[in-house]
């Protein structure tokens, strides 16, 4: 009887769980102005590897100038939710369509957290690419530091990182290999407009 109890015990906690997460991803989607509502105690809960993770994109701003750097590019601000991200992987926002004429796509790592489910990320277009349509958002694999590496041979490493996360986003898009739990392509907005989720 005691066996049954645990794993009573156990399921319960699982659901509490899981609707803890819905309830936080729902309650702090947006304060009614489009950005994430923070202020809200959230219960930290870690990846339950029977879930899937789902990515959703709350909203694109209209692309800007980068104050950091007037003139040499664009901005576009993109936010979203993501529910049961694993500790290795982290929201990357991606160009549908190759921006430039070396055949790379826009991309961005996005700045997860975790403990609201919530990212941000700023994409940056340089003034030559070419306006970007569309985007979308999904997970990929962390890239990992050289010297962590441990699938290659001494003084091979520095190879490697052109076969690592940020080098097939870069080259491959939405294609690339790990690119998982992609949203719908969402379009960009032109400069006059911005696009938030209801």
């Amino acid at each position: 009887m005691s066996g049954a109890y645990r794993w009573q015990t156990l399921l319960a906690a699982l659901i509490a769980a899981a609707a803890a997460i819905v309830a936080a991803v729902l309650s702090g989607q947006s304060d009614g102005g489009g950005r994430p509502n923070r202020s809200e105690q959230v219960l930290l809960v870690p990846p339950n590897p029977t879930q899937a993770t789902v990515v959703g994109i709350t909203s694109i701003s209209a692309p800007r100038p980068d104050p950091a750097s007037p003139g040499s590019g664009l901005l576009i601000s993109v936010k979203g939710n993501v529910v049961n991200l694993a500790q290795d992987h982290t929201v990357v926002v991606v160009a549908t369509k190759r921006t430039s004429t070396s055949g790379r796509y826009a991309f961005a790592y996005a700045d997860v957290d975790r403990q609201t489910g919530t990212w941000e990320a700023d994409l940056f277009l340089p003034k030559s690419e070419r306006f970007i349509p569309s985007l979308s958002a999904g997970t990929m694999e962390r890239e990992k530091p050289l010297a962590s590496r441990t699938d290659c041979l001494p003084g091979l490493c520095p190879s490697e990182v052109h076969r690592g996360p940020t080098a097939r986003i870069e080259n491959d898009g939405p294609g690339a290999k790990g690119f998982e739990n992609e949203t719908q392509p969402r379009a960009v907005p032109t400069p006059q407009q911005s696009t938030t989720s209801p």
